[in-house]
């Protein structure tokens, strides 16, 4: 079955040279893509097809002899029937008030829509992190990516997953442990118990109650209690721990405490070698206690009307395209049937 790749253009920062494109705001941007990308890219597929449908009518009547250079297409390649493996479009873009349509289109998508991306329309483009571009999630898509850390216990059987986080760029643990729960769950134990992990990356979901416990074990620093014989029992341990673990702290897997709710892991992150940073997490786990919710989203836009807020629509124009061989589309709400990946909105 024939792959077919779609790159879905978002934004631009530069075409071919032309860096003063970054200073315009959104909607500028977007009709620069759709008049010097899509509409050209646009007419040459017509053209395309134009002559392809010329070399069937001359196949069917072979008295009429073609031009040889008409037997390749535009490109310089000989043209083949489906032979489009690349697909270019322009990301769909919505008002505010596109919300309703945003979240029943969703349910078409031929992938999971994980929010929305509300996204600021008055600015030029912003590099690093923007911080007046929001995304919403529900809350119980927030995901985070830690690396694990099996704990083992004397006898070399993996008890616990600590989680670590990136912070000034090297692996820390922040004392985040891994819930035992779910399908992924047991087959992270099983390859624990084969073999070292060797920083796997994991994403998680955190998931608040019943029926998901964390087992937060307790942190010995010396003495076992119990009188001499648990004090051999506690170096004996420590012992162990230190052949198998090095400096690591030693963690008492038997006397700690079990608290409702934890990390959940949802699948394996084979692609990345490295987890999200101490500060993207703790966003997280802001956007997860905030819990705003759809209707919650809903309820803000009908105040937002009632201010009298005026629509993208009525405080901006769009400049007039200079391409004029093909109908250029209305790149900040252009909506075709082909095109499915509208996570986006407009702020």
């Amino acid at each position: 079955m024939r792959q077919v790749y779609r790159f879905l253009i978002y934004d631009a920062v530069c075409i071919e040279g032309d860096t003063s494109i970054r200073e315009k705001n959104l909607l500028c941007r977007l009709a620069t893509v759709a008049d010097r990308i899509i509409a050209p890219l646009r007419a040459l597929e017509e053209e395309q097809r134009h002559q392809k449908q010329t070399q069937q009518q001359q196949q069917q009547h072979p008295q009429q002899q073609q031009h040889p250079e008409q037997q390749q297409d535009l490109s310089g390649r000989q043209q083949q029937d489906g032979d489009e493996s690349l697909q270019i479009y322009l990301k769909d873009f919505f008002e505010i008030s596109d919300l309703l349509h945003i979240q029943r289109l969703a349910l078409r998508l031929p992938h999971l829509s994980d929010g929305i991306i509300f996204t600021p329309v008055h600015l030029p483009y912003a590099t690093g992190i923007c911080p007046l571009l929001l995304k919403w999630k529900p809350p119980h898509l927030n995901t985070a990516d830690f690396c694990v850390n099996p704990l083992y216990d004397e006898r070399g059987i993996p008890r616990l997953f600590q989680l670590y986080v990136l912070d000034m760029g090297l692996l820390t643990f922040k004392g985040h442990f891994l819930a035992p729960y779910g399908k992924m769950y047991k087959e992270l134990l099983t390859i624990a118990s084969r073999s070292r992990l060797g920083g796997m990356v994991v994403e998680c979901y955190w998931h608040p109650a019943a029926p998901v416990y964390t087992y937060i074990p307790s942190l010995k620093t010396g003495g076992g209690g119990g009188g001499a014989r648990g004090d051999k029992e506690f170096a004996r341990r420590l012992i162990e721990w230190e052949k198998m673990n090095g400096p690591k702290p030693f963690y008492d897997l038997e006397n700690g405490t079990w608290k409702e709710g934890g990390w959940v892991v949802e699948r394996f992150r084979t692609d990345k070698t490295t987890p999200n940073s101490f500060l993207v997490v703790n966003k997280i786990l802001q956007s997860i206690d905030d819990g705003i919710t759809f209707p919650s989203l809903l309820r803000e836009f009908e105040r937002y009307k009632q201010h009298g807020k005026r629509s993208v629509r009525e405080l901006y124009s769009l400049p007039p395209p200079a391409v004029q061989r093909a109908p250029p589309p209305y790149c900040a709400f252009h909506t075709e049937e082909h095109d499915y990946c509208h996570e986006n909105g407009v702020l």
